[in-house]
């Protein structure tokens, strides 16, 4: 025997209890039993025991079971895998390995050797089975590299594959780790060896890092580039200035200092002919806007006062004219001032300080028109000397507009400063704007085009693509020859199966008429149970030719399925009335017999609803609803 088998799958209680399950080695193993009582697990379990990132065993067993080991042998050597479960029925990274010539199976947990982590134990089941180069030092262990883990395609047809219209091997419909399957196919059909793989998945991240470095040097250049135009450009003003030389220059570094340094740029004084004159007419100047600035808030306060004195008058002219009456009486103080008639010597007092009244509110408006002119001349003056403080003013910077203009030196100096203080504003901007470059490691893209193309140049894709080419064939020749030999129906009875890996998927094309069809159109249960079976075990027999690092065995997750209803109560019947020379079911069973029987080297393990009375000798477990037999005993404690 070469390639590996599995001999027992063995769980262990949380108090230490044994429950072993035996295998046909080198041939079928018939599992049959009603739904819940384990039989499904089976793959679950076998699949933690292979180092599967998440525990997918059901809840009733991870309650019960504290660990749980498989056995392998592949004639000449035996191979121990067990894998603790969590508490809360989770993956651990616990695992233990043990191997040799023979192994005893422990009884206790206890006595289970050779304790090593998750990572530890992939590595040395992939070295046993026979992967090559996946245990080399000098190649790192990474989630890109060929795994144990993508195996499973080859030996699992649970219920999810055996008769799917959609899925063709186990695992594609993870979206996570389909692509990675699908890289895996050339290295287990031989096109290819781990070396090329690795150095072919390196040469995707050297790709993906040759555009990046690519794209960095572009923006790198066109910065560069735009950088050195620019500042150029300012170098230009500023020698027109007179601050720099006229040079052009490429290096953009060489630019940033020298442009940085114009920004310390000191400016030349403004030196006037006729200073002194200068200084003295400005404060001149200044004196008299000074005063000028007084006798406006003077004018400003006359003018209050003047409003105030206005409104003043106009409400004693209206008093006036109410008390203007007197003048149609005559008045004494015994008598009315209305009617002249004689009145008592209180209202004689009242009278009188009537009269005094009146006298008084004339003579105050007699004031208030005396000084309402006076204000008027006041705020004129105040008027007239503003104005000639102001012209003074204006008199005063006409001459020194004419000092000015009569300083030719001083006028371009002031234009000349003007000029370098606006260029110097713009070379801030355009440094604050390009102070920090992109980055751009030049060697490092030399190295990955380097590495790139020595990667290119070792390996020959069109020998790859023949290789592949030449497995597909192979495999399509035999899957077309194992169908011949199982039920089918239209359109798979006369027709050639055409396997392709990218993406992995099965065409039929029918011999009459040389149509073809994919598979999701081929239609009917038994077509895609035959179809399903057909290809799996040339796929099998493909991997023995080659001896590809796949353990020889296929688990089969009822084939029944398309023939029997899902009532449970049906599906555990015990199948002895059926004419076995016509029974397509039967056919499928006869057809896994002699494929075991003609491939020395393979094991199939067959997990049924059905009971098959002429296959009694392979099966080696029967649980049916009514028993108690189980995969887990019921009385194994959750605690």
């Amino acid at each position: 025997m070469r390639r590996w088998n599995i001999s027992h799958l063995i769980f262990y209680s949380k108090n230490n209890q044994k429950r072993e399950i035996g295998f046909n080695v080198n041939g079928v193993t018939i599992i049959t039993g009603a739904s819940n009582t384990g039989k499904s697990a089976v793959i679950s379990s076998i699949d933690y025991c292979l180092a599967s990132s998440s525990c997918k065993i059901p809840s009733f067993i991870t309650q019960r079971v504290k660990m749980v080991c498989s056995v392998w042998t592949n004639g000449t050597t035996n191979l121990l895998i067990g894998r603790e479960i969590a508490e809360n029925g989770k993956a651990t990274s616990k695992m233990y390995i043990t191997y040799g010539s023979k192994i005893d199976i422990p009884d206790r947990i206890e006595d289970i050797q050779g304790k090593v982590n998750e990572t530890e134990a992939r590595v040395l089941i992939e070295t046993l089975f026979g992967f090559q180069g996946v245990n080399d030092d000098n190649l790192k262990l990474n989630t890109g590299k060929i795994s144990l883990r993508f195996l499973t395609p080859y030996i699992y047809l649970d219920k999810s594959v055996i008769d799917s219209d959609n899925l063709l091997l186990n695992g594609l419909n993870d979206h996570q780790k389909a692509q990675k399957i699908i890289d895996s196919i050339p290295y287990f059909l031989g096109a290819i060896d781990i070396q090329e793989l690795e150095d072919l998945g390196r040469l995707k991240g050297l790709e993906k890092g040759i555009d990046a470095e690519t794209k960095k040097q572009e923006k790198f250049e066109s910065m560069q580039s735009e950088t050195v135009r620019n500042g150029n450009q300012l170098i230009k003003e500023a020698a027109q200035l007179g601050i720099l030389e006229d040079e052009t220059f490429d290096d953009r570094d060489t630019l940033i200092n020298i442009l940085n340094d114009v920004q310390n740029w000191n400016y030349k004084e403004i030196v006037f002919e006729k200073k002194e004159i200068l200084d003295n007419l400005n404060k001149e100047k200044i004196k008299i806007l000074e005063n000028a600035n007084k006798l406006r808030n003077q004018i400003n306060i006359a003018k209050v006062s003047n409003e105030i004195n206005t409104e003043f008058k106009d409400v004693l002219d209206i008093q006036i004219a109410k008390l203007k009456t007197e003048n149609f009486f005559h008045h004494n103080s015994n008598s009315c001032p209305i009617c002249n008639s004689d009145i008592d010597d209180k209202l004689s007092e009242t009278s009188d300080l009537l009269k005094i009244s009146l006298s008084k509110l004339s003579k105050e408006a007699d004031v208030v028109k005396q000084q309402k002119p006076k204000i008027n001349a006041y705020i004129i003056d105040l008027e007239n000397a503003y104005i000639d403080y102001q012209n003074k003013a204006k008199e005063l910077q006409d001459a020194i507009n004419v000092l000015f203009k009569e300083s030719q030196s001083a006028t371009m100096q002031k234009e000349m400063n003007q000029s370098i203080s606006r260029l110097i504003g713009r070379i801030s901007y355009f440094l604050d704007q390009n102070t920090e470059a992109v980055t751009f490691d030049r060697n490092k893209l030399m190295q990955y085009l380097s590495e790139a193309n020595s990667i290119k140049e070792k390996y020959n894709k069109s020998s790859k693509e023949q290789k592949l080419e030449t497995a597909s064939r192979e495999i399509s020749i035999l899957t077309t020859s194992n169908l011949k030999q199982l039920p089918r129906g239209i359109p798979l009875e006369n027709c050639n199966v055409n396997f392709f890996t990218k993406p992995p998927r099965l065409v039929i094309t029918e011999i009459e008429t040389g149509q073809k069809i994919e598979f999701e159109n081929i239609g009917s249960d038994e077509n895609y149970l035959s179809l399903h079976l057909s290809f799996s075990f040339a796929l099998q027999k493909y991997l023995s030719s080659i001896n590809a690092p796949v353990p020889a065995l296929l688990i089969l997750d009822q084939v029944s399925r398309p023939y029997y209803p899902k009532s449970e109560k049906e599906s555990e019947r015990d199948i002895k009335e059926i004419d076995e020379d016509e029974s397509a079911l039967v056919k499928h069973f006869e057809f896994i017999f002699d494929k075991v029987e003609k491939d020395r080297d393979l094991q199939v393990i067959i997990l049924e609803h059905a009971y098959f009375k002429k296959y009694d000798f392979a099966t080696r477990y029967k649980w049916p609803r009514s028993g108690n037999e189980r995969l887990i005993p019921s009385d194994w404690p959750i605690k």
